[in-house]
């Protein structure tokens, strides 16, 4: 891992979102020079704003957090989903090159069909079901086509603090007494915002370059996730229904199995994560 330098300047998109955030909040933590990028002081879509901000601010690395993640609301509105998943990295992605930037881009487990029965690794066949899905990865493709200095981290299921989350939802909902009835034919790893943001510095630090997988440890179901985040905040007999996703229809698709392996950032030297329930034992 290279060592911190004086020259060394951050720039972290979606800076307002829940991982930008924690993102920044780890780097602040470190003494990085950083700065953060979002809306509506830095519009990304635009060409001209892109190219005066990383001029201006000259940095040598970029977290690009900032992204369209309303995956149901994707399947309607799938032209901005277009605009800000895949032309906005490559827009990011362009400048980058042109400055002699390093980009390390966010990603997700949607990329993935869900067929597989054990954890997706890096180098397994893509297959997205949703327009967000298929969006994630243009924009991974996209990206790489512009820059050479780049890496792309998949990561699931987040959560954490600074915006409203699944697990923040369920909680609030039980607060009220509404009944929970949760799918528990979905399997994933969830990812606490906290945990993902160093992960992320740790990597952006490395030499290699390409995709990634990272998320906490362990894994569970929508339903067992909400079942722990109970236990967690007190509402240890609430009634919680398992459902199979058949009896919950969304607009967009969600693979049933999206568990990552994370074994090739770990054997980098990039920092194991913990099981999902310690970290959200921490959260809530």
């Amino acid at each position: 891992m290279n060592p911190v330098t004086d020259h060394d300047r951050y720039l972290v998109t979606g800076a307002r979102g829940m991982l930008g955030q924690a993102v920044l909040a780890v780097l602040r933590a470190q003494g990085r020079a950083v700065r953060g990028a979002d809306l509506p002081e830095v519009d990304l879509t635009d060409p001209a704003v892109v190219r005066r901000v990383w001029e201006t601010e000259r940095p040598t690395h970029v977290i690009h957090c900032a992204a369209y993640t309303n995956v149901d609301g994707a399947e309607s509105d799938g032209e901005l989903c277009m605009r800000l998943n895949v032309r906005m990295p490559e827009r990011v992605a362009r400048a980058c090159a042109q400055i002699g930037a390093r980009m390390l881009m966010i990603s997700t487990d949607f990329v993935f069909d869900g067929q597989a029965r054990r954890p997706y690794r890096e180098t397994d066949p893509t297959g997205p079901l949703s327009v967000y899905g298929r969006t994630k990865l243009e924009g991974e493709q996209a990206a790489a086509a512009v820059l050479e200095d780049l890496q792309i981290a998949r990561t699931a299921w987040l959560f954490g603090p600074g915006k409203r989350n699944f697990v923040s939802a369920m909680i609030e909902r039980m607060r009220k007494g509404i009944p929970l009835r949760v799918v528990d034919d979905q399997w994933g790893s969830p990812t606490y915002t906290g945990d993902l943001a160093g992960r992320l510095v740790e990597l952006s630090r490395l030499e290699e370059r390409g995709v990634f997988h990272l998320v906490n440890g362990g894994m569970t179901t929508w339903c067992g996730l909400t079942r722990k985040a109970a236990e967690l905040a007190g509402f240890v007999s609430y009634a919680i229904e398992a459902i199979d996703t058949a009896s919950y229809p969304l607009p967009a698709h969600r693979p049933a199995w999206s568990v990552l392996d994370c074994s090739r950032a770990w054997a980098l030297g990039v920092t194991p994560m913990r099981d999902w329930t310690e970290a959200l034992a921490e959260y809530i």
